[in-house]
């Protein structure tokens, strides 16, 4: 070793210093973006939906698909993180919420939030996936049962309108596109 050089204490020739460290590596955003509308189209779901399922920010989902929600263009490219988290994420999974029951307590709670929050029954039994007598019982209390599917749309639609109490409903990654 030459005089006055010190080894590098970082393995693989990594620098403490961020500027000089190695790029970070991203993958090609394509294939990604048609899985999320293939998941999408699989139970009628929601960006917010989506995320809530991967546990990734609702922005991550948004500027993949289309730039929805970020006024930037859809991304090219993402992190390995948010590819990974998205890929967990199966459509037999998602068809399976329609079939199992939860119970009603949160989805009530999360329906009359939104109801007073000025939407109005119609949009809420369509952003539910319900009929109005069964978003009569949820509102009123007396259903004390729903599908998973109807619990993850109501929790989506709570965080597109930022009510409290949704945010711990999914991890959140760094920035995740570019």
């Amino acid at each position: 070793m030459a005089a006055g050089r010190t080894q590098n204490p970082w393995p693989n020739g990594l620098s403490s210093d961020p500027r000089r460290r190695a790029p970070q590596t991203w993958v090609d955003a394509a294939p990604f973006r048609a899985h999320v509308a293939h998941l999408m189209a699989a139970a009628g779901l929601s960006i917010e939906a989506v995320a809530l399922l991967a546990g990734v920010r609702t922005k991550a989902v948004a500027r993949l698909i289309a730039g929805q929600d970020t006024g930037r263009s859809a991304a090219r490219r993402i992190k390995p993180e948010l590819a990974r988290c998205l890929l967990q994420v199966h459509s037999s999974d998602v068809r399976a919420l329609r079939c199992r029951i939860v119970g009603a307590q949160t989805v009530t709670g999360r329906a009359r939030l939104l109801r007073s929050s000025g939407w109005s029954e119609e949009r809420l039994a369509a952003t539910l996936g319900v009929d109005r007598p069964s978003l009569a019982g949820l509102l009123e209390g007396s259903a004390t049962t729903c599908t998973a599917l109807v619990a993850l749309r109501a929790a989506a639609a709570v965080l597109t309108v930022g009510a409290a109490g949704s945010q711990d409903l999914g991890v959140a990654i760094g920035r995740d596109v570019a």
